[in-house]
């Protein structure tokens, strides 16, 4: 079979390239989470779960599909590149509710592949690469948001005008992976010889921690944030903040996953902290739902901040302390497997958002 292994080459030139992959792959989704309250008004569950689950059960099937010739990077961005677009069209120029969600769905599985792809070779070059790519992905978030308020708040663009301009954004990739793919060599790695211990190691030290912290984050995002509109007897109108707590968290979540281009040397190997102190977000979060006690909506600001600091930081150092901590034949799987973590969190979150929908 045909692999890539860029163990044995230079490739701090192009580390950079890995912070406009993170950046463009999140872009959508982020977009699509700031657009979800006009795309279906009271239904940012669905929207969420449609943008979330096909990436997981992608990911899940990782195992039965990676080894495959078919399955090279090559073709796994050409493909990524298609229905990226695909998603993109379907979204902006259909009006049909089911139809627009299938372009949701299209462009979910676009952004796993591209995660399952990118991570797994920044894990083979350098911490640096992954710090690009985090940093990159962490940008996307205010960017994404700050475009969206751009486009519909000031410039009064309709929401499917916003997500059409986009349209181009996947050639990027493309183009810089070509870019890349040139310097390449190819060699065949078998991931059968992962043990089972191996794979429960990783369960635990990896996929669980990264799960919690997405679960915990996105319940808040998705279930509690678009609730707290009460402030001193006043009602916000929530279509117009919650794009602002969205690009306040992500604000947060680009500070902490670039923290490692400013800080190069810390390094957290105690994943289990950032579940943690994301529960205790998330139980704050329920009380103010419930007893409306924060007199100001800047408070509510700061702790979504400190929410996006939270979430960022466990993500970057996750991957990080596969690259540091994995061996290197084995650097690809644990890190395409560990994708599943996130996004397994986030699914759940939707789901779970959705029941609420329902039942409040």
């Amino acid at each position: 079979m045909e692999h890539y292994n860029l163990l044995n080459h230079n490739y701090n030139y192009y580390e950079y390239y890995f912070w406009f992959f993170g950046l463009i792959n999140n872009i959508t989704f982020i977009l699509l989470m700031s657009a979800s309250e006009s795309l279906m008004p009271n239904q940012v569950g669905i929207i969420g779960f449609c943008a979330i689950l096909p990436g997981l059960l992608l990911k899940l099937s990782i195992p039965y599909w990676i080894n495959y010739d078919i399955c090279n990077y090559k073709n796994r961005v050409l493909f990524l590149t298609g229905i990226y677009i695909t998603g993109y069209l379907m979204i902006s120029l259909i009006n049909n509710i089911y139809l627009k969600l299938t372009g949701i769905i299209l462009s979910s599985i676009a952004s796993a592949i591209c995660e399952t792809t990118f991570i797994p070779i920044a894990s083979m070059i350098s911490n640096k690469a992954i710090s690009y790519w985090s940093s990159g992905s962490g940008f996307a978030g205010p960017i994404a948001a700050g475009y969206y308020i751009l486009m519909t708040s000031i410039l009064n663009m309709s929401t499917n005008t916003t997500i059409l301009a986009l349209i181009w954004i996947p050639f990027v990739i493309l183009g810089l992976f070509y870019k890349l793919r040139f310097r390449q060599n190819i060699e065949y790695l078998d991931y059968r010889n992962v043990s089972e211990i191996e794979l429960q190691s990783w369960t635990c030290n990896y996929i669980i921690p990264l799960f919690l912290v997405y679960l915990f984050e996105y319940f808040i995002n998705l279930a509690l944030l678009p609730r707290i509109i009460n402030f001193n007897g006043n009602t916000i109108d929530i279509k117009k903040y919650y794009p602002i707590y969205n690009i306040i968290y992500q604000f947060g979540v680009l500070i902490s996953r670039s923290i490692k281009l400013i800080f190069p040397s810390i390094n957290i190997n105690k994943l289990y902290i950032f579940p943690l102190l994301q529960f205790i977000n998330l139980v704050l979060f329920t009380f103010i739902c419930i007893y409306k006690f924060i007199p100001s909506i800047e408070i509510i600001y700061g702790i979504i901040f400190y929410e996006g600091l939270i979430g960022g930081m466990g993500y970057l150092f996750t991957f990080n302390k596969i690259k540091n901590m994995v061996p290197d034949d084995k650097k690809e799987l644990c890190s395409s497997i560990t994708t599943i973590g996130d996004v397994s969190g986030q699914t759940f979150a939707a789901f779970f958002t959705i029941l609420i929908d329902k039942l409040l």
